[in-house]
């Protein structure tokens, strides 16, 4: 029996067996409707854009310290 991994206690094994599984399922609704998004590709553009917004949050909060710092400078 594989052993448990992470807080959850669910195996790597199982883990990596759900993914294979789900991209396959994808693959073959995507072979189904060619023309459709499915949900591997939007899980995909949706981890991108997270990570675009904390990056874009990030340089958000550098501005707003840059802007500070310079408006103590004019006083």
């Amino acid at each position: 029996m594989p052993k448990p991994n992470g807080r959850d206690g669910v195996s790597k094994a199982s883990i990596c067996k759900w993914c294979k599984e789900f991209s396959e399922e994808c693959q073959e609704n995507a072979s189904k409707n060619p023309t459709a998004q499915n949900d591997l590709e939007l899980m995909k553009e949706n981890r991108r854009l997270r990570e675009e917004l904390a990056e874009t949050r990030k340089e958000n909060l550098f501005l707003k310290k840059a802007a500070a710092f310079f408006a103590k400078g004019i006083d």
